[in-house]
Order: structure tokens, then sequence, then C-alpha cells
């Protein structure tokens, strides 16, 4: 009854192994023998007594099962993440810090779903090129997010637009543009506070959240399309004062909007016109 789980565990987590390994130039050395490691502690665990009562063997050959299924997520997360890296050859003179890969392994290795799998792919990627551009405890929010708040997360980020100068630099990377009482058009009541609940967007109780600028012309930027903005001046801050509505990102919904990819949205860029027509801005659009 003990022979075969070790060995098929056995493989699974050499695999994982093998992919770890393959990503030598953002990982720390050590985790090319995390295979090793991890069959080591598997035969050990199964040959330390041959009179372990029924009921322990039960357990321990369960415990192999969940190490199957916990290193299957792993491996493949890991190799969408290796796939990307080798395809797009990038490089990186800094490795990951061991200690937020250890925090990765273990809060994605119960994410079976391959949407979700998917996201925890492009966070790798993201800490692999970028180190410690990631927090730790954007990883504990992480593994909260279920298929239901993914999806309406990604629309809501499809619904982001960027502000830039008239050279096309960023000003501010990704800002949702939803008006009061209008996110209806956009997403339900319901997953607007799915996504608060989740801690990855905030409502603002009052009023507007805003942006305030130096200069009365910015730009905003959607996809390949831009309009630029003339924005009344604000006397008791003196500057200039954008009101992008009522939904913003958290830190950790800000992070997760900048590492997964957002897809155009015709309806939503037609939102954005009809409301800068009816609104206090004069705009144009540039393209």
């Amino acid at each position: 009854m003990t022979g075969i789980p070790p060995l098929k565990a056995a493989t699974e987590i050499a695999e994982l192994g093998n992919k770890c390994a393959g990503l030598t130039q953002f990982l720390p050395k050590s985790y090319n023998q995390i295979g090793v490691e991890c069959i080591d502690l598997i035969f050990k665990e199964l040959s330390k007594d041959g009179s372990i009562p029924i009921a322990d063997r039960v357990g321990i050959v369960c415990r192999i099962k969940q190490i199957i299924k916990y290193s299957k997520n792993q491996r493949n997360i890991i190799e969408i993440a290796d796939k990307y890296l080798s395809e797009c050859k990038k490089d990186s003179n800094n490795k990951i810090d061991s200690d937020w890969f250890d925090l990765f392994l273990e809060e994605c290795q119960t994410i079976s779903n391959e949407k979700i799998q998917e996201i925890w792919s492009n966070v790798l990627i993201e800490e692999c090129l970028n180190p410690n551009s990631v927090r730790k405890s954007f990883l504990f929010a992480l593994k909260t997010l279920d298929k239901d708040v993914a999806e309406s997360f990604q629309s809501l980020n499809d619904c982001s637009i960027q502000f830039v100068d008239d050279k096309d630099n960023e000003i501010i990377n990704k800002e949702l543009y939803i008006i009061p009482n209008d996110f209806q058009k956009i997403l339900s009541v319901e997953n607007i506070m799915l996504l608060e609940e989740s801690g990855l967007i905030t409502l603002c109780d009052f009023g507007n959240y805003s942006y305030h600028f130096n200069t009365e012309n910015i730009f905003i930027k959607y996809f390949d399309r831009k309009i630029k903005l003339t924005l009344p001046i604000n006397d008791a801050s003196n500057d200039y004062v954008f009101c992008h509505g009522k939904v913003s990102y958290t830190k950790n919904g800000k992070t997760l909007c900048n590492i997964i990819q957002n897809t155009k949205n015709d309806n939503f860029w037609i939102y954005l016109c009809d409301h800068l027509r009816d609104s206090e801005y004069n705009y144009e659009i540039i393209s």
C-alpha cells in the first residue's frame, strides 16, 4: 500500500525541482535541490518503523497525496513563468529573495484553478524581473483570491486609464474611472462590494476620489486611445483637479492591476467619452 505513492510523489516533486532549476538565474541556488530534499523526507517518513499502525500509514499516504497535489499546483505555476521568461529571454542580475520564494511556494500550493494560477505566474514573473517589487503581504492577500473575485477584478481592471504627459510619460499608472452611481454599467453592486471585501478596491463614502496636478493640461490614455483634458483650477489648493470617481484601488489592488493584463473594452471607451462630454472638463480626443 505504501510502495507506489512515495514513488509517484517523488516523481512529481522532482519535476517541481527541475522547474525551479530552470529559473536558476532568478532563484536562490538552493532551489535546484528542492526535489532531492523532498524525496528524502518522504522516504524517511515511510521507513521509520515497519510496524506503523494502519491509521498512521493511512495518514502518511494521505499526506503524500496532498504533497502530490500541491506540487502539481506549484509546478504548473512555475512552468508558465519559466516558459514566458525563456521565450522573452529576459535577464536579471539580481536573485529573488529566498524567504520571498519560500512564502510564494507555500501560499500558491493550494491554487488549482488555471486562471488563478496564471495570475500567480505573473506575480512570479514580476518578482523575477524586478526583485523586491512584490510585497510579502500581497501574497497573503492573493491567496484569498477566488474565481469570482478574479473575474470581477479583471472586468474592473479593463476600465483602468493612465494619466500621461504630453510626451506620453506616465504621471500615474492605471487608475479607475468609475463615476458615482454609474459603476453598475461596469459591474454589479454585489461584485463591487465583493472586491471591496477582498481588499482590492475602496469606495469613497462622500464625494469622489481625485488627483491634483500642477498643470492644467493632462492626457488620459486607454490602450491606443488618448484624450487631452483641460482641468479647472482649484482655488483652495491653487492646483488643477481631476475627479476620477467613487472607486479606487488599494495598495494590493494597484499591485494586482499592474501585474495582470487588461483587455480593451470598447463599451468603456464610449462610457468614458460620454461622461467627459457631460462634465465640466474641456476635452479633445487625440487618437
